[in-house]
């Protein structure tokens, strides 16, 4: 990524993701079965979602969409309380443990969880969302 800033939080959802962008304006945790794109200033984007590797169900990032286009919906979430900080700064995607169940997002302007967890399990097939670094625990 170098030094591109970050333009836009895109998140792209599935039907079954409802309530996800009010939660997102409340600056509340929130999941997503689906993925987040930070669009950068120099054109290219960064997608974050839960993958396979290296362990089943953990989050890991891509140049390109993990999904088919076609089948999520795209929800502009630059604005909200979690991102807003975080943009028009350099991203930087820490992994926080060797299993990549957290990452954090941060920047100049904050920073913001991405975690492979839901209702106190791990190694799941969602991208919880926080403001607040999860506990990986057993």
């Amino acid at each position: 990524m170098g030094n591109a800033v970050l333009v836009s939080v895109v998140y792209h959802t599935f039907a079954h993701d409802e309530g996800v962008e009010t939660l997102a304006f409340e600056g509340r945790d929130h999941l997503t079965d689906g993925e987040i794109e930070f669009k950068l200033d120099d054109g290219s984007a960064v997608f974050a979602s839960w993958v396979s590797e290296p362990v089943q169900y953990c989050i890991g990032t891509a140049s390109h969409s993990f999904f088919n286009p076609s089948a999520t919906k795209a929800i502009d979430c630059t604005l909200s309380p979690l991102w807003r900080g975080l943009k028009g700064h350099a991203l930087e995607f820490a992994v926080q443990d060797p299993d990549h169940q957290v990452v954090e997002v941060r920047s100049e302007g904050g920073s913001v969880f991405l975690a492979s967890t839901e209702q106190g399990r791990w190694l799941v097939d969602v991208v919880a969302i926080s403001a607040k670094k999860p506990y990986v625990g057993a």
